[in-house]
């Protein structure tokens, strides 16, 4: 369970760097939102006109993570996923024929700091090759993290108390969607069939001294719900979109 930045990636043989405002949220039971909105487009207000996404998003998915026994690395599997979404919408084939390449990354230490480095190799983006790439990874206390202060994982400014994670999950009627809340921080994605704007994604921050929520990221037609807000809540009919709290 854990709050993860990107600090840099690079695609090789090209330099690092990091056109992103990356987050992940990743719980005990190895789900996760990915969402990868663009320096350019952070944070992102709704507005009348929805952008392309690709213009946006650099990436965005939701899944689980697979250890690979015996080894260093993680198998990402993804149930939503920005790529096939795209290809699908450019090509006019159906998104079960626009299967991203197995997404697998080897992790390392990185000697004399906290951060450590992914390896693998996975389609870029900007190129739509499978490129070899290396990405440098931070793990943060999503209790204690800010969007404009980074608090390290395991690090505390107060008494150490126990993470807080809810997931919500919807899956029917032609959507498909999670929301993770992990201490403070909460992110979601949906994902509409048939839509002109399948993708709808989210990001929000809770200042425990104010008792407010910053909305960092409202991507989409569609409304989130609050489910998220409460601790209690275990499942919201929003709009006719059933969530269900799912850990």
């Amino acid at each position: 369970m854990v709050l993860s930045t990107r600090v840099t990636i690079q695609w090789l043989p090209e330099e690092a760097d990091e056109l992103t405002s990356t987050m992940v949220l990743s719980t005990p039971r190895d789900l996760f939102t990915d969402v990868r909105v663009f320096k350019d487009h952070y944070p992102y207000k709704k507005s009348s006109t929805v952008e392309p996404i690709e213009e946006v998003f650099q990436f965005v998915s939701i899944g689980w993570e697979e250890e690979i026994k015996g080894t260093n690395k993680l198998r990402f599997h993804t149930s939503v996923n920005l790529q096939e979404i795209v290809k699908s919408g450019r090509t006019g084939k159906p998104l079960e024929e626009c299967q991203a390449e197995p997404d697998i990354g080897a992790f390392w230490p990185i000697e004399g700091t906290e951060d450590r480095k992914e390896t693998g190799a996975m389609e870029n983006p900007a190129t739509g090759k499978v490129t070899e790439y290396i990405e440098v990874w931070r793990s943060l206390n999503p209790e204690e993290t800010a969007p404009n202060e980074e608090v390290r994982e395991g690090h505390w400014k107060g008494d150490e108390r126990e993470v807080r994670v809810r997931v919500f999950d919807t899956d029917s009627n032609g959507f498909s969607g999670r929301i993770v809340r992990l201490g403070n921080w909460v992110q979601g994605v949906l994902f509409e069939a048939g839509a002109e704007y399948p993708l709808n994604v989210m990001r929000s921050f809770y200042n425990e001294t104010s008792g407010e929520w910053t909305s960092l990221i409202e991507y989409g037609g569609r409304e989130f719900p609050n489910i998220y807000k409460e601790w209690e809540n275990n499942h919201e009919d929003a709009n006719g979109i059933i969530w269900k709290r799912v850990e």
